[in-house]
């Protein structure tokens, strides 16, 4: 800032600013500015005053006595009359205010130049036609326009004074800066409340585990899991028996599905099927043994070469089905029918407690909880990512260095934070 060509320091000292008050600090500190503005407002009037009182004057003109032709007369007074008109309406629909903000008096600023424009092009002609007749009533009526047209270019000039538009341009990044803060508010807030959520979680889920736990070492369980680990050995031996049958019967199954392919027998047709699809499962189900007997005609057609194989699949086909002892067959059946009616009682016993049923539940819920918690902390990651974009230290910089060069003072802006306390701007 220069005072009288010297430039001014700036003031020393410190000014704290409430981000919330600085609009109204600002014009409190630029009031001149605004003075300086609406100190337009009456010069403005008292000129329109004194074009009323001519434009009176110059209507009260009389040229009926003035030696011209009668055409000229006519011309003249019809330009008079469109004259008068076109000034008087500009009169009447010029609202000024008392007084106005900045942006109020741009608004009158843009209007009264271009009402003032209009005017000028709208007379221009009726003006100089007019004054064919009459002189000094016209002029005075014209330089109180010109006096108006002055007036509107200096009015434009201070509306747009550097410092209104810094003035301006602060407060618009005022707002800026308050919404950035709402918004950081609002994410900060937002990402609390789902810690608080996902600690309720932790802490249900702690309460899950602690009363899954608590049955696990009860009599109930420990001896249901004994009935299980029975279940389990069975199943085993279930498993390993049918693996057994598979062993024993696998290496016949390109035997049987050649067999399908020269077979002529509707009877049997279901039969290999059922064989060629699961050899363990359709033995099970094969009640009367059906696929002894089938093999003894298997074992003939490969003798005879009707079913075709290479020479060391038919010996080992062969093999089999001469060494094939059906007893044993029989009595690994019986022994897997003994060991699924035990897996089913051990079954029944098992249903039978009901800690399964509740640890089950449990641990259904702990599951939930899990997965609820694991989206929380997803959208607690989000959250945190727009907190750490949400930046506005460049525009707070941008606003104090506007203000201390509007106001020549030093400030510190401070804001509202969290719980309401005062932080100071970074």
């Amino acid at each position: 800032k220069r005072i009288f060509g010297v430039k001014e320091k700036l003031k020393t000292g410190v000014k704290e600013v409430r981000l919330e008050d600085l609009s109204g600090w600002l014009d409190e500190k630029t009031a001149y500015l605004n003075e300086q503005i609406n100190s337009f407002y009456p010069k403005i009037k008292n000129i329109l005053k004194q074009v009323e009182g001519n434009l009176e004057i110059l209507n009260k003109v009389d040229i009926s006595e003035k030696k011209v032709e009668e055409r000229i007369k006519q011309i003249v007074e019809a330009n008079k009359e469109a004259y008068i008109k076109h000034v008087d309406s500009f009169i009447k629909h010029l609202e000024i205010p008392e007084k106005s903000n900045y942006e109020e008096a741009i608004a009158f600023s843009n209007v009264f130049t271009f009402s003032l424009d209009r005017l000028a092009k709208n007379t221009f002609r009726n003006a100089r036609l007019a004054s064919e007749l009459i002189g000094q009533e016209l002029m005075n009526v014209s330089d109180g326009l010109r006096d108006l047209r002055k007036l509107g270019v200096e009015f434009k000039k201070a509306v747009s004074e550097k410092k209104l538009k810094q003035v301006r341009k602060i407060k618009e990044q005022v707002k800026e800066l308050k919404a950035l803060i709402k918004t950081k508010k609002s994410l900060g807030k937002r990402e609390e409340e789902l810690i608080l959520k996902k600690e309720g979680f932790e802490k249900k889920a702690a309460s899950l585990k602690e009363q899954i736990s608590h049955l696990k070492e009860s009599k109930e369980y420990k001896e249901m899991e004994k009935l299980r680990q029975e279940e389990e050995k069975v199943n085993q031996e279930v498993k390993n028996i049918e693996f057994e049958i598979r062993s024993l019967f696998e290496p016949l199954q390109r035997p049987l599905r050649k067999f399908s392919q020269i077979n002529k027998d509707k009877g049997v047709e279901k039969v290999l099927k059922e064989y060629i699809e699961d050899f363990a499962k359709a033995l099970i189900n094969d009640e009367g043994l059906k696929i002894a007997d089938l093999l003894k005609v298997v074992k003939e057609k490969i003798v005879e070469g009707e079913v075709e194989l290479r020479e060391k699949r038919k010996k080992r086909a062969l093999k089999i089905l001469n060494e094939l002892n059906f007893e044993r067959v029989k009595g690994l059946i019986k022994k897997r029918e003994s060991l699924v009616l035990k897996r089913w009682d051990l079954k029944e016993k098992i249903s039978i407690f009901n800690v399964a049923r509740k640890i089950s539940s449990l641990e259904n819920g702990l599951i939930n909880l899990n997965f609820a918690r694991k989206e929380l902390e997803k959208e607690i990651l989000k959250i945190k990512g727009k907190e750490e974009r949400v930046s506005f230290s460049d525009l707070e910089k941008s606003i104090i260095e506007g203000v201390e060069s509007i106001t020549n003072l030093k400030i510190k802006l401070v804001y509202s934070w969290d719980g309401g306390n005062l932080k100071e701007a970074k």
